[in-house]
């Protein structure tokens, strides 16, 4: 029964093998930046298209729309954890080494001024 009914598939099958060759014409056109795109489409949703390029563009189409909308969650995960972090810092009580921000830039200027001292001329 099972060789019955695909008897009836292949006769009903009027699409004819793809050949290597234009296989190879196929894949070559489709290293050709934006020939590639109208390609694709024109084989995936043209109505003279082979059975065969045809599934196969709708699968590429569909191979690049999950890859974009995994993209954007990534992208969209990632910047909601950066921002998380930003966030979570107390930005007033930052320290660099055992002394805080505004101490440190009061030991540079000091620092500044010991310079300038140190040459004679005055400090700004």
């Amino acid at each position: 029964m099972a060789e019955n009914n695909q008897g009836n598939q292949n006769s009903n099958n009027t699409e004819s093998v793809v050949s290597t060759g234009s296989w190879f014409v196929f894949m070559f056109l489709m290293t050709i930046p934006i020939l590639n795109v109208i390609l694709v489409l024109v084989e995936a949703f043209g109505s003279g298209s082979n059975k065969n390029k045809q599934n196969f563009c709708r699968a590429a189409i569909l191979w690049v729309v999950l890859g974009i909308v995994g993209i954007i969650v990534c992208a969209v995960l990632f910047g909601a954890a950066i921002s998380a972090m930003i966030n979570s810092v107390d930005w007033n009580n930052v320290h660099l080494g055992s002394s805080s921000l505004s101490d440190a830039m009061e030991q540079i200027e000091k620092a500044k001024e010991a310079a300038e001292a140190a040459k004679g001329t005055p400090a700004p």
